[in-house]
């Protein structure tokens, strides 16, 4: 009786270990370090830097072209009277956005937040596709305002840089309840359903050719290149590994964002952002920082061949955490 009692307690309390274990090892890892814009940031990312249509500043990476080639800009300041200035272009860092396994982890701001009920949206990973070979990776996504040239006091004039002083958690789709379901998104943005056919699928085919050695197509705005399609507005992608369905979450992001009117593009007036509920992708790069830095530029829609080399030790380990730094194409009327 009383050894047998003893013996069936220590076979609970090791059943009850294993599950725990089980639980703690399939869940993935916050591996979370604050961004170092000193050794983390590519900064020949914001080039070329542009006068008008002077080049003060090259670079080899395909770049979109500024709004105007003008030198000389007129805008309109305080009270309506007008201001001149140099048109300047460029690329700005202005936000960090993240795709992440694990509810609640910033992995470029060096925290955790507890979620509570919220945080029970762990991340998956299973194949989708045996045959093909394809990931259904489920991620939650953070938009993080990052003003670095506002920080380090670049380009400080207003008219030049994002109105943004400093950092900020503009979005956590942890709280976001479309973000898991995907019939409520589709009630939300009824236009999923005019694209979702054959014929824009070839188109998004031409999309991923084309970035694949340049910039992407933006008459093509349902599609993100060999990343899927940005719609629905959802935290689950189908690509063919881990890393390229983190970057279809971003962009999916990057696009809601630029949908609903939070993120605006500085590359279509030069006297201002502009809102565009229709996002033109050219006008942005990538640099991946978290789970490793890649100092090199990523396109919307790039094959993952050309950038994600090198991760399989990250990703084996449960680090399934990603953040990337948004850079803007700029063009600006820097005033004298």
């Amino acid at each position: 009786g009383y050894c047998s009692m003893k013996l069936k307690k220590i076979i609970l309390v090791l059943l009850l270990v294993s599950v725990l274990q089980y639980q703690v090892n399939c869940m993935a890892k916050c591996s979370s370090k604050f961004v170092n814009p000193i050794t983390e940031i590519d900064y020949s990312l914001i080039f070329p830097i542009k006068i008008g249509n002077i080049k003060v500043a090259s670079s080899d990476y395909p770049s979109k072209n500024p709004v105007s080639d003008n030198t000389i800009c007129i805008c309109e300041g305080s009270y309506g009277i007008p201001t001149f200035g140099l048109t300047v272009s460029f690329y700005e860092p202005v936000a960090i956005y993240e795709a992440v396994s694990d509810p609640g982890c910033l992995p470029s701001l060096g925290m955790e937040i507890n979620l509570g009920e919220n945080g029970k949206g762990e991340g998956k990973v299973k194949k989708a596709d045996v045959r093909a070979g394809d990931v259904e990776f489920f991620a939650h996504s953070h938009n993080i305002t990052f003003p670095l040239f506002r920080i380090i006091g670049f380009f400080y004039q207003n008219s030049c840089v994002t109105m943004a002083t400093g950092l900020g958690i503009s979005n956590l789709s942890e709280i976001l309840p479309f973000w898991t379901n995907e019939p409520l998104s589709m009630m939300l943005h009824p236009e999923v359903l005019a694209i979702a056919n054959p014929i824009t699928a070839m188109a998004c085919m031409a999309d991923a050719i084309k970035v694949s050695y340049g910039l992407p197509v933006d008459a093509l705005f349902f599609c993100a290149g060999g990343w899927s399609r940005p719609y629905p507005f959802t935290g689950t992608s189908y690509a063919s590994n881990i890393p390229l369905g983190a970057a279809s979450i971003v962009a999916r992001q990057l696009f809601m964002q630029s949908r609903t009117g939070v993120l605006w593009d500085a590359n279509l007036d030069e006297c201002g952002d502009v809102p565009t509920p229709i996002w033109v992708k050219s006008n942005y790069r990538l640099q991946m920082i978290r789970p490793k830095v890649k100092k090199s530029p990523i396109y919307i829609g790039e094959p993952s061949i050309f950038w994600s080399t090198g991760l399989e030790d990250n990703i084996k380990s449960g680090d399934e955490n990603f953040a990337f730094v948004v850079f803007r194409k700029n063009t600006c009327c820097l005033n004298f």
